[in-house]
């Protein structure tokens, strides 16, 4: 039997530049798995992420930290990072006309104790290169978080599902 639970899907079949999603994390469990499949309208989407509380939607305070390490085969590796800006920027993923997929964990996004913490990968392909994204972050309000906001840089179509993580003794 799997540890992961489906705790919430959506599918936005009308391309929107602006995906927000309030109820992907509960009180259940510590631990998710996020995965994102999307398709961009007309070309290579990609975006900053927030999170979403229950009282004020999507948060926009200077709390974000991240990184990522990007990997295009066209274009060479490189790095880049953010302390104290206001969103996870370029965490969202890439999405070209052909698709990609992001995969994120997120850890104690319902604890108002904690930090919220995320690591994910994407891979994707830009006119016809290959293109992978690693990141990581924290959210360094300790508020009680139950969702997502993905703002993209172009319009764009997908399927994101929520996993709780259960942890078997």
């Amino acid at each position: 039997m799997s540890n992961l639970r489906l705790v919430k899907e959506y599918t936005t079949s009308v391309a929107a530049s602006i995906l927000t999603y309030n109820d992907l994390f509960t009180e259940d469990f510590d631990c998710y798995m996020v995965t994102m499949t999307g398709k961009a309208a007309s070309s290579a989407a990609g975006g900053h992420l927030r999170v979403v509380n229950p009282y004020d939607g999507i948060l926009r305070i200077a709390q974000y930290n991240w990184s990522l390490r990007y990997m295009k085969g066209n274009a060479g590796d490189g790095d880049l990072k953010a302390d104290g800006a206001t969103d996870w920027a370029n965490c969202a993923g890439v999405y070209d006309t052909t698709g990609g997929e992001s995969v994120w964990y997120i850890f104690n996004p319902y604890d108002s104790s904690k930090y919220t913490y995320f690591i994910g990968i994407n891979a994707t392909t830009t006119s016809g290169d290959s293109r992978a994204y690693r990141y990581g972050g924290c959210f360094t309000n300790q508020d009680s978080i139950t969702g997502l906001s993905l703002a993209m840089d172009n319009t764009m179509t997908g399927t994101i599902r929520s996993y709780g993580l259960r942890v078997d003794v």
